[in-house]
Parts: C-alpha cells; structure tokens; sequence
C-alpha cells in the first residue's frame, strides 16, 4: 500500500511539473493583461460619469437666479453607485479568475484568506439576485440569456475560488470556465456599445458622444457671443479645439476599453491551446496588452486618478 502512494505522489510531481512548465508563464501573462483590462474598463465608467457631471455643472451655471435643488441629488451619476457596483462585481470576479489561475500555478501553497472567501460569497449572492439582470435593462442588445450566462459565470468563479484545486486542473478549469469569461465580458462589451445613431443611441459611447456634443453646442455660444480679436474670443476657440479633441479621444479610449474585452477573451482562448500552439497565445495576449495600454494613459488623467 506504502508503495502505491509512492508511485501516486510521483505521478501527482510529474504531473504538477508538466502543468507548472506548460502555463505558468501564460498565465502570468494572462493575469498582467486581464489586470490592465480591468483597471481600464473602471476608467471608463469613470468617464463617462465625470464627462456627465461636467455638463451637469454647465447646465446649473448658465441659470440665472438661486439655487433651488437638493444639492445631493442635482448631480445624478449616469451609472448609478448600485449599478456601478454589480459592473465592479462582474470587473472584480474576472480579476479574481486570473488571479487564482495564478495561484495554481505559484511555487508556494496560498491559504484562503477571508478577502478571497468573501469575494466568493458575494458573486455568489449576485449570482441569484434579479438586480443583475434589471441593472441591464437599458442596454438593448442584452438579452435576459446573456444576464443569465453572466450569473452563472459569477457563480462558477464564486466556487473556483473557495475550491481546493490543483495545477494539473488547470486544462479542465480553463476549458470550464471559457465561456463564463466570455459571457461577463460581453454585458460590459454591449455596454459600451457604439457612437450612436439615429437607429441605435448606444450606451456608454453613445452617452459620452452625446454628452460632448452637448459641451460643444454650449461653447459655440460662448465663441459667438465674444468680441472678435479679443482674448476672450481667443481662448474660448482654444476651449471649443479642445473639446472637440476630448470628444474623439474620449471615445477611442472606449472604444479600445470595449476591444481589449475582446481580445480578453481570445487571449483566454488561446491559453486552452498554449501547450500545442504557444506562439497562438502569445500573439493573443501581446495584442491585449498593447490594445489595453493605448488608452491607459488617457484613464490615469482623469480627475482623482
């Protein structure tokens, strides 16, 4: 009996090693990159509720007379703070995922700590809470499938990472959980949306877009209604450049934001080949990596960052 334990934990090493050689350096990888589209994807949301509140505050000063509201309610974030919360649950459990990859393929056993364990509860609980699916009810092309598919991806993560597993699981979890990775990513993907049209207003982009032209409309007045050749005219044709600058690189970053989801996505993909096509995987994740950081240095200037 003794010898057959022997012969086990051999195998188990064995196994452990293969696994450990095959995608610990992947996964880091993966882990750096899911870490950028993370952080990138909170930056948008940051965005878009401070260009909204810029137009909110224009909107007040240009009324003449006291101010009669409820200062606590005259500044409504576009994304409300509950909704705001279930796209950080949705950001919080991808980031999660990457990182208890990591720990499977780490040099050292990790105990699991009471951050982790309540990270898992609380996917977990929104899992089964309605709120998931009505906190998506204006985004047209989300279906209650896709919420449903997102819920179920909260849930399997939620177990992933209170379960107690192994390297050489690693191929069945990344096979397993593909398509819940696929399915959060594509609530916050059809979020963003598009610049908007006539036929489709968009989302994010299309708030964000709207929300600029909105700037720009009150800035030609203030061109308009100063004197020709004066300082004044001068710098507020600067500000109207500007603005019309902020509009398009705004919407690049979300743009890119929305792509680097994507291509999250595929790199996730590539990762269930890395054994047989290595190089497929690391053309997936350098395209990440470069998609994700064109528009990082856009985010990191945003008030308060």
């Amino acid at each position: 009996m003794t010898g057959s334990y022997g012969i086990l934990a051999v195998a188990l090493f064995v196994a452990l090693a293969a696994c450990d050689t095959q995608y610990a350096g992947a996964i880091a990888d993966f882990g750096v990159a899911a870490t950028a589209v993370v952080q990138q994807t909170r930056g948008a949301y940051t965005l878009v509720n401070d260009t909204v509140l810029q137009e909110e505050i224009l909107s007040l000063s240009a009324k003449s007379g006291p101010f009669d509201s409820d200062p606590t309610k005259a500044f409504p974030l576009f994304v409300t703070q509950e909704d705001l919360n279930i796209r950080n649950a949705l950001l919080d459990a991808l980031q999660a995922y990457a990182t208890a990859l990591g720990k499977l393929t780490g040099k050292t056993d990790s105990d699991l700590d009471t951050e982790t364990t309540k990270l898992a509860s609380s996917l977990t609980d929104l899992s089964k809470n309605e709120r998931l699916e009505h906190s998506f009810r204006e985004v047209k092309s989300v279906s209650k499938e896709e919420t449903n598919a997102a819920a179920a991806g909260l849930a399997a993560i939620g177990k992933l990472l209170i379960a107690r597993r192994i390297a050489a699981d690693l191929p069945a979890i990344l096979k397993k959980n593909q398509p819940h990775i696929e399915a959060l990513a594509r609530l916050l993907i059809h979020e963003i949306g598009d610049v908007p049209t006539s036929a489709e207003p968009g989302r994010l982009r299309g708030k964000l877009w709207r929300t600029y032209d909105s700037l720009l409309e009150a800035q030609v007045k203030v061109v308009n209604a100063s004197a020709a050749g004066s300082n004044e005219k001068q710098q507020s044709v600067a500000k109207l450049a500007s603005l019309v600058a902020a509009q398009r690189n705004a919407d690049a970053a979300l743009a890119g934001t929305q792509s680097a989801l994507k291509k999250l996505v595929a790199a996730h993909r590539a990762l269930l080949q890395v054994k047989s096509a290595p190089a497929g995987f690391k053309t997936e994740v350098a395209a990440l990596l470069a998609q994700a950081k064109q528009a990082e240095e856009f985010y990191a200037k945003l008030p308060g960052k």
